[in-house]
């Protein structure tokens, strides 16, 4: 049996790292974590990072729009960035799963869901 794909979206590999904080209430975490992307849409991206998180957190999501010039994806305009280095969006957590190749790692699956000002 095939497996279901329920993103719509198409997914673009990339391994590039990124900044990220969980939100409660509105507010960013002081601490800064770092995760390394396994692929992305537009809908949302897929990491890997050291801790885990929990189903339905928020996270305050950085990525560096320089790494994402090779796609098909017009990013500045899909989230109206202007010349802005930096695209800064929540991401609301899907799921969390222990890594099947990184021993002591976490897969994450995000789904955007709206722009953010700063990390």
């Amino acid at each position: 049996m095939e497996p279901i794909e329920r993103r719509q979206e198409i997914r673009i590999n990339n391994h590039n790292t990124f900044q990220f904080k969980t939100t409660q209430n509105g507010q960013a975490a002081q601490t800064t974590s770092q995760g390394l992307l396994v692929d992305y849409s537009a809908a949302g991206i897929r990491f890997i990072t050291d801790e885990p998180v929990g189903k339905n957190i928020s996270l305050l999501i950085q990525l560096d729009l320089n790494d994402f010039n090779n796609d098909d994806i017009n990013w500045r305009d899909l989230w109206d960035t202007g010349e802005e280095p930096y695209l800064n969006v929540i991401g609301s957590v899907m799921w969390c799963l222990a890594s099947d190749n990184e021993s002591g790692k976490y897969e994450v699956g995000t789904r955007f869901t709206q722009k953010a000002t700063t990390l």
